[in-house]
């Protein structure tokens, strides 16, 4: 019986382990239909370590990045002051001078960060020591000490802060008094001393001297204020001086090679910026004793601006502040007061006028700077009567890169305002001498599918060969580069004439387009026809050789090699020919005009003829000047 019961037992357990599993799986189903309603999922264990691991392993990859980045940067840093400090180690070593001594304070930054440093383990040590007290002895005053040199160079901070309120808020005329003040008491025979003395101290390092005399001027003009107003309204610094100053400084830079000045006009010209925007290692003076130097080497040794475009370049002016846009616009307009506008205008089309076509300027007051440089410098008379003398380089390139900016459509409408000067062929050529490099970028956009650019530049193509007849010249050197273009010159000018004359010769018309003479472009069809078949019989030739090549080739059984690309279209060359065909048609000079002037000519030359004698005979004409006597005397035997 007690192994009934405990089978019936087992019976009654084993029954309901299988109602307690039904009962599982229902509610697993009615979990997983829960979940389906929009319940979610509890993560497992194993997920939540997974995401901690993860997200360990994503905060370690962050600091390893940020610290290959301070590495960079700190590598970075010690570059930059190598290349400054290049060759110039002993820059400032001048005798009688304290110790720690830094005119240019280069280094200050990485001063800073290194007593930054120090303080910040300072405040870390002083929290450590708050939290355990018990370890020494505890100050609880520690982290204010900690803080005193802050203080110090907050202070030092609102000083110079002061100090350049005080010196903006003085007017003009206050600068003008305070630089005739500071020019009186100058020693100027200490300074024509450093001129002549520097190469002694600094041998053959030509940017520790330019930096002597550089520090020279900056100690003593460094206190006056430095004129904030536009660059159209500054001062003339070196007006206010005497003949000798110029002559000796100018003498200084003339025997020095320009290689070794342009780097250290940069390095002056980055600590005058450093000193407007107020960076933190910029000098604690004004900048006017460097701005009087790079003034006077700009205006006398232009080539320092011209060889430093690139580097202007690269700044991006219209992003700058508008006292900085102000100091370099006045740099560049440092040559027109030495009668030399062209270096003007050239940085001006390289500099200033992309910026007008190409960028959207969106400080308003920088535009206006911008517009006033244009303005003055087209508006001055020497410009107005010789046109603006620019390189054909330079003015070749900026009307290519202005053309493809207006087929693009991207020039701003301020630019179309100044952009006329580019095809002002008077103003830009006032000799009537046009270059070569002006007349191909015309030349090469001739040929456009837009028919209204197409047009225009056709008729300054024309304009151009009216001007200067050796534009003739140039189609027929290069008449293998152009065939297109000058197919489309020949057709355009016929059209011209056949539609002129429908018109029975509207005087309107032939004044507002240059026409070219009807015998110019009779020569040029009969030079185009001529090159044209001479192109396709060396063609032709070129082609037959080619093909004995390959045959020869192929007997000795090596590979064939492929043919050779031709210099032309022949496609152009056809339509050339049939161009030309009609107009030396259209062109020819008539018979009839020939025997005309045949008519014409010869009564008048019977009638002088007649004349001349009596003249001669009745003595009016004594020819006994120009020939020797017996011939005279032949001449009345025969004639009289």
């Amino acid at each position: 019986m007690a192994k009934k019961k405990s089978n019936n037992n087992n019976n009654n357990n084993n029954n309901n382990n299988y109602n307690e599993n039904n009962n599982k799986t229902i509610k697993e189903e009615e979990i997983i239909d829960s979940d389906e309603e929009g319940w979610e999922e509890v993560p497992t264990k194993e997920q939540r370590n997974k995401e901690m691991n993860e997200k360990r392993e994503k905060r370690r990859l962050e600091k390893e990045n940020k610290r290959q980045q301070e590495i960079v940067e700190h590598n970075e840093k010690q570059k930059k002051i190598a290349e400054l400090f290049s060759d110039s180690s002993k820059a400032f070593n001048i005798k009688n001078r304290p110790a720690g001594y830094n005119p240019w304070d280069i280094l200050d930054e990485d001063e800073d960060d290194f007593t930054h440093n120090q303080e910040h383990q300072k405040r870390n040590g002083t929290k450590q020591a708050l939290e355990n007290p018990n370890n020494g002895f505890h100050y609880p005053g520690g982290d204010r000490l900690s803080n005193s040199n802050d203080k110090l160079k907050k202070k030092k901070k609102q000083i110079q802060q002061q100090q350049q309120q005080q010196q903006q808020s003085q007017s003009p005329s206050d600068a003008k008094q305070s630089l005739l003040n500071s020019i009186q008491s100058f020693n100027f025979e200490k300074y024509y001393d450093l001129l002549k003395n520097v190469e002694k101290k600094f041998p053959k390092v030509i940017d520790v001297q330019i930096k002597c005399v550089a520090e020279c001027l900056e100690e003593h003009f460094g206190s006056v204020p430095s004129d904030q107003s536009p660059f159209f309204q500054r001062i003339d610094y070196l007006s206010k001086f005497d003949d000798k100053f110029r002559k000796e400084t100018t003498k200084f830079f003339s025997d020095r090679p320009m290689s070794n000045i342009l780097p250290t006009v940069v390095f002056l010209a980055n600590n005058i910026i450093s000193i407007l925007r107020k960076d933190k290692d910029a000098i604690s003076s004004s900048g006017v004793g460097l701005e009087i130097l790079l003034q006077l080497i700009f205006r006398y040794f232009p080539d320092s601006l011209l060889k430093n475009l690139p580097y202007f370049k690269s700044l991006s002016l219209q992003t700058l502040k508008p006292n900085v846009v102000s100091l370099y616009l006045w740099f560049f307009s440092q040559p027109i007061q030495n009668n030399l506008h062209s270096v003007t205008a050239s940085i001006w089309l390289q500099i200033v006028f992309p910026i007008l076509y190409k960028a959207k300027v969106s400080n308003y007051l920088n535009l206006e700077l911008f517009e006033k440089f244009t303005i003055q410098l087209l508006e001055l008379k020497r410009v107005q009567k010789n046109g603006i003398e620019i390189e054909d380089v330079v003015l070749a390139n900026s009307l290519d890169e202005f053309i493809n900016a207006l087929i693009l459509q991207t020039v701003q409408p301020i630019g179309m305002k100044y952009s006329d000067i580019l095809f002002d062929l008077k103003k830009l050529f006032s000799n009537n001498k046009i270059p070569s490099p002006y007349f191909y970028v015309l030349l090469n956009y001739s040929a456009m599918p837009d028919e209204a650019f197409r047009e225009r530049f056709l008729n300054k193509v024309i304009e151009c060969l009216v001007m200067d007849s050796n534009c003739f010249n140039y189609l027929k050197n290069r008449y293998v580069d152009f065939i297109a273009q000058i197919n489309n010159l020949l057709l355009y000018v016929l059209l011209q004439w056949k539609s002129s004359e429908k018109k029975n010769g509207n005087k309107q018309q032939q004044q507002q387009q240059p026409t070219l003479s009807k015998h110019s472009v009779y020569e040029l069809a009969l030079f185009c026809r001529e090159e044209n078949n001479n192109l396709l019989l060396k063609r032709q030739l070129q082609i037959q050789q080619q093909q004995q090549q390959q045959q020869l080739l192929q007997q000795q059984g090596k590979q064939s090699r492929k043919p050779q690309k031709s210099m032309f279209e022949v496609d152009d060359v056809n339509l050339s020919i049939i161009t030309c065909d009609s107009v030396i048609q259209t062109f020819k000079p008539s018979h009839l005009i020939r025997n005309l002037t045949y008519l014409v000519m010869v009564p008048l030359v019977i009638v002088g003829g007649y004349y001349s004698r009596q003249m001669f005979c009745d003595g009016n004409i004594n020819l006994n000047q120009y020939l020797p006597n017996e011939n005279v005397d032949l001449l009345q035997k025969y004639l009289c």
